[in-house]
C-alpha cells in the first residue's frame, strides 16, 4: 500500500472514531543525544525526561534525525517522506499544502496547534504550518508587564494606542523603547539584556504557556506541536539552569565574532566553540523543565493518559567535533553528517502507558506520521519507528554562508554538497554507512558517545537503498518576497544567513 493510500485509510478511520487520543509532538530543537541524561551525559541535563522514560514511556536509544538542520528534518517528520523523496533541502523550498500528518488530523476533526519561534515553521512560506488551526510564532515577552510591541509588527500607532489604554502606560512605553533599542541600537543595552532581546530569542516557557492556554480552550481531540528553541544558538540559559558556567564562559561567548562562520573563517578559535557546550547543557536542562511542566499540566487535566506524547529533536549540534568523511571540524549544524548532528533523543509515551521500555534498534524520525496513525488507531506499535530504512541526507553550508566564506578566501569544498547516511542493526551496535562526493565511510556506533571507523566493511548497501527512493512530488518553491525584516534578522541571529 502506498503512502497516499495509507493516508486515505487513516482519514476514513478517524472519521468513524469517537475516542481518538490526543497527540503532542515536542521538538527540542538542536538537542543531541550525547548531551542528555537519557544517554549518560556528563551533566544531569534531563532528569525529568529520564524519569518519564523509566516509568511511563519508551526510549529509543539509537534514533536518528532525517537531516542536520531544521527545514528538511521537519519536512520529513511532518510528512513521513525521507529527504531524498521530498527534496526540501534549501532555504527557498517548501511543500504544497495538505501533505503533513497534522493536515490529516485536522481534516479528520482534530483541533491543531503549532507553537514555535522557529522561522521555518511559523514565519516562512514553507507549507509546514498548513495543517494547523492555531499558529503561534515569535513574539518576545515584554520586559515589563504591559503592552507588548512585538504583537504589533511595526504598527506604531496601534502600539501607542494599546500602551495608553493598558492601565500601565509608562511600563508599556518602556517596553516599546527597549524593543526599539534591541533592534536598532543594541550597543546601548546592558550585555545580558542585549543578548536576550537582540537575539530575538523567546524562552520556551512562553510556548508552554501558549500551548496550555490553547488546550484549555480546545475541544478534544487535539493535536499539537511545540518546537522549543532554547538549545539553539545563541545558547542563553536562564540563571537557574546555567549550572556549568562559572561566568567566564559568558565573557568568552560575547567575544565570539560570528557563530558558526567565525570558526570556519578563522576569526574565532575552536577552543571557544568547545566551551559553548557548557552553556548548551544549561539550555537542555531548561528544556527538561518545560517538558516536566507540560506533562504535569496534562496529568492535572486528566489528558495525559489519553495522549500520544513524542519528545525528540530535529537535529543535534557540533562543538568542534571532526567529520571523518569531510575531514573538517563542525560548529553548530550547518554542515556535516556526524553523530553529534544526527543522533537525537526520542522518548514516546503511548496513551495509558504505565511502564518504561527501551528499544535499541535504529529508529527514524521520518516515521512520526506512521507512529501517529497507528497510535490513533489504537495500536501501541513500538516498531513503528524502527521499520527500515533508517536514513539521513545532510546538506552543506547554505548559499549565503558559502558566499561569505568564499569572499574571505576560505576553501569551501569540504563544506558543500550532500551526504547520504544509512543505519542498520549490527551485533550490539548500529552500523552506519555514509557517502559524500567520492568518499565513503563505515562506522560502528555503540552509543551516543562511542563510535569508531570500521575499515574492513564496504558501503555497497547505501547505493541500493538510496537508488530506491523516488520523488514524492510535493516540493514547491517558497515565496521569498514575504520575508519580513524581523524574520531576516532572526534567521541571521540563528546562523542561517
Amino acid at each position: 500500500m502506498s503512502l497516499e493510500d495509507k493516508k486515505t485509510v487513516f482519514r476514513q478511520f478517524l472519521g468513524a472514531s469517537m475516542s481518538s487520543p490526543n497527540v503532542l509532538l515536542v521538538i527540542l530543537d538542536s538537542v543531541r543525544a550525547k548531551n542528555t541524561s537519557l544517554h549518560d551525559a556528563r551533566h544531569e541535563t534531563t532528569p525529568f525526561l529520564s524519569s518519564l522514560a523509566a516509568d511511563a514511556a519508551t526510549q529509543y536509544t539509537q534514533a536518528r534525525a532525517p537531516s542536520q538542520w531544521s527545514l528538511p528534518s521537519h519536512t520529513s517528520m511532518f510528512t513521513g517522506y525521507h529527504v531524498p523523496e521530498h527534496g526540501v533541502t534549501a532555504a527557498d523550498a517548501g511543500i504544497r499544502s495538505g501533505e503533513t500528518i497534522f493536515d490529516e488530523l485536522n481534516e479528520a476533526g482534530y483541533e491543531t496547534g503549532l507553537f514555535s519561534e522557529n522561522p521555518y515553521l511559523t514565519s516562512l512560506e514553507t507549507g509546514l504550518d498548513s495543517g494547523f488551526d492555531t499558529v503561534a510564532g515569535a513574539s518576545r515577552e515584554p520586559l515589563f508587564e504591559g503592552a507588548n510591541p512585538d504583537e504589533f509588527k511595526g504598527d506604531v500607532g496601534g502600539f501607542l494606542q494599546a500602551a495608553l489604554g493598558s492601565g500601565r502606560p509608562a511600563r508599556s512605553l518602556a517596553n516599546g523603547m527597549v524593543a526599539k533599542l534591541a533592534w536598532d541600537y543594541p550597543d546601548l543595552l546592558p550585555d545580558r539584556l542585549e543578548r536576550r532581546l537582540g537575539s530575538g530569542t523567546v524562552p520556551g516557557s512562553t510556548f508552554t504557556d501558549l500551548f496550555l492556554d490553547w488546550v484549555e480552550g480546545t475541544d478534544e481531540p487535539w493535536a499539537g506541536c511545540i518546537n522549543f528553541m532554547d538549545a539553539h544558538h545563541p545558547y542563553l540559559p536562564n540563571a537557574e539552569f546555567d549550572k556549568w558556567n562559572d561566568g567566564a564562559i559568558t565573557a568568552i561567548q560575547q567575544s565570539i565574532d560570528s557563530m558558526p562562520l567565525g570558526f570556519y573563517d578563522g576569526s574565532d578559535e575552536w577552543w571557544k566553540c568547545e566551551l559553548l557546550e557548557y552553556l548548551y547543557d544549561g539550555t537542555i536542562r531548561q528544556l527538561d523543565r518545560e517538558v516536566q511542566r507540560l506533562v504535569k499540566a496534562l496529568r492535572e487535566r486528566g489528558d495525559f493518559e489519553n495522549t500520544l506524547l513524542i519528545v525528540t529533536s530535529d537535529h543535534g549540534e557540533g562543538f568542534g567535533e571532526r567529520s571523518r568523511l569531510r575531514n573538517v571540524r563542525i560548529a553548530g549544524h550547518n554542515v556535516g553528517e556526524t553523530e553529534e548532528n544526527l543522533h537525537v533523543p526520542l522518548v514516546v509515551s503511548h496513551p495509558e502507558q504505565d511502564e518504561g521500555g527501551v528499544v535499541d534498534a535504529p529508529a527514524t524520525l521520518t516515521a512520526i506520521p506512521r507512529a501517529v496513525r497507528r497510535a490513533v488507531e489504537g495500536e501501541r506499535d513500538l516498531g513503528a519507528f524502527t521499520e527500515p530504512p533508517v536514513v539521513a541526507r545532510t546538506q552543506g553550508m547554505l548559499a549565503p554562508q558559502q558566499g561569505q566564506l568564499s569572499q574571505a578566501g576560505i576553501d569551501i569544498d569540504p563544506l558543500v554538497g550532500e551526504s547520504d547516511v544509512l543505519y542498520e542493526s549490527g551485533d550490539d551496535f548500529v552500523y552506519k554507512q555514509a557517502r559524500w562526493n567520492d568518499r565513503t565511510l563505515s562506522v560502528r556506533s555503540i552509543d551516543a558517545a562511542t563510535n569508531f571507523t570500521d575499515r574492513g566493511v564496504g558501503v555497497e548497501r547505501i547505493q541500493s537503498v538510496f537508488d530506491g527512493f523516488e520523488d514524492a512530488g510535493i516540493r514547491i518553491e517558497a515565496d521569498q518576497d514575504t520575508i519580513t525584516e524581523a524574520t531576516e534578522r532572526r534567521l541571521e541571529n540563528l546562523g542561517y544567513r
